[in-house]
């Protein structure tokens, strides 16, 4: 995935979210959602989220410096450093922040839950998995094993 800049920004704003892009109208306070999509996008296909940007309005509404820093000190943490960058691009005169994130090279948990990209949704590693056998289940009980009288 190419760097988000200045030329580019509105082309990846135009074609909205997906596996590897996401957009928040602002930095939370409490960085605890943020590094549940970081596990996400880690544990996915890496990509990057735009802040500052209103999807539904289709506006650049522009980000909060002390929160710019916050999101900075959190990718300069350890566990995240060499997971993921934050930078800044001027847009007109509103500034938006890209937290870009790298493809984990193992599984990347965040307080003992690791949660993966599903389109523009995050879900839960765990849930995933559970849905996946559920389905299995079901398909083998939907077209495989039908009578249970064959069975003995």
């Amino acid at each position: 995935m190419s760097r988000i800049t200045i030329d580019n920004l509105s082309s990846y704003l135009l074609n909205g979210e997906s596996d590897t892009i996401e957009f928040r109208r602002s930095i939370p306070k409490d960085l605890d959602d943020i590094k549940r999509i970081i596990s996400a996008f880690a544990n996915t296909k890496g990509g990057s989220i735009i802040f500052g940007y209103d999807e539904l309005t289709k506006v650049t509404v522009g980000v909060i410096e002390n929160r710019v820093r916050s999101l900075q000190t959190l990718c300069s943490d350890p566990q995240y450093k060499d997971i993921c960058a934050v930078y800044t691009i001027q847009d007109g005169d509103k500034t938006v922040a890209v937290l870009d994130v790298s493809k984990a090279k193992t599984g990347f948990s965040v307080n003992g839950n690791a949660y993966i990209r599903r389109g523009d949704r995050m879900i839960r590693k765990s849930d995933h998995i559970r849905s996946k056998y559920l389905k299995e289940f079901i398909e083998e009980i939907q077209y495989k094993n039908r009578n249970p009288q064959n069975l003995m």
